[in-house]
């Protein structure tokens, strides 16, 4: 690979220290998230810190990840698909391979596939467009949307969990709140239980970008600014 540049490899470094792994990586589209991702796959795989790791993605890009992690990582990634669940031996694809990319909304409208998946355990999932795992509150109740749901799922079968976004506030800081602390369960048992107020006490550091700071909602959370060349 070519020489990274410096703002990807300062976030990389930065992440790698971190046992678990329980971050927000957001940062401006096209500024070298997927590659920061990859960096992180294949070095947990390396240092045999991972041998599991599942990758959820919007299905026009579960095709782009995979490429990407071959041609760049050499790291082959197999699709989950209806059809390899239904050819699947042990009826549980999910559990047959140890590098998989899943469409997020298939899994998310299909709870027969969110029950194989709960039986499992992955040592790293990463979740691209993690924005996408969103609630907001009605009044004062937590309204879940299946994608959301998803996400609690899947922060609770992973030992490592990475939401990666390029908008990690839609400017409605309540909902934000809530999205936050998705990775960490004791922080989302603490919003859901004692609204936005409680929702960062015991978040993990957050990778986010000087913008996302400016737009609020981010007291009490430790913000590495993303650096330029």
């Amino acid at each position: 690979m070519d020489p990274l540049p410096h703002q990807i490899s300062a976030g990389y470094e930065a992440m790698l220290p971190r046992q678990p792994l329980r971050f927000v990586l957001a940062d401006d589209p096209g500024a070298g998230k997927t590659i920061m991702a990859g960096l992180l796959v294949r070095e947990l795989l390396m240092r045999s810190d991972a041998r599991r790791v599942l990758i959820m993605a919007p299905g026009a890009l579960t095709e782009q990840w995979q490429d990407e992690l071959l041609e760049k990582f050499g790291v082959q990634f197999e699709i989950f698909s209806r059809e390899k669940q239904e050819q699947s031996a042990s009826g549980g694809f999910f559990q047959d391979q140890d590098l998989l990319i899943c469409r997020l909304d298939q899994l998310s409208r299909n709870e027969e596939y969110q029950d194989k998946l709960r039986k499992t355990h992955w040592d790293l999932i990463i979740v691209d467009e993690g924005h996408k795992l969103s609630a907001n509150y009605f009044g004062s109740k937590v309204n879940k949307t299946k994608r959301f749901q998803l996400g609690e799922l899947l922060g609770s079968i992973a030992r490592h969990f990475l939401l990666m976004t390029a908008t990690p506030h839609n400017g409605k800081e309540k909902d934000f709140h809530i999205w936050l602390p998705l990775r960490s369960r004791r922080a989302l048992d603490a919003a859901q239980s004692g609204g936005p107020r409680r929702c960062l006490r015991g978040v993990v550091p957050t990778l986010l970008p000087g913008h996302a700071r400016r737009r609020g909602g981010l007291r009490g959370t430790e913000i590495r600014t993303r650096r330029h060349l």
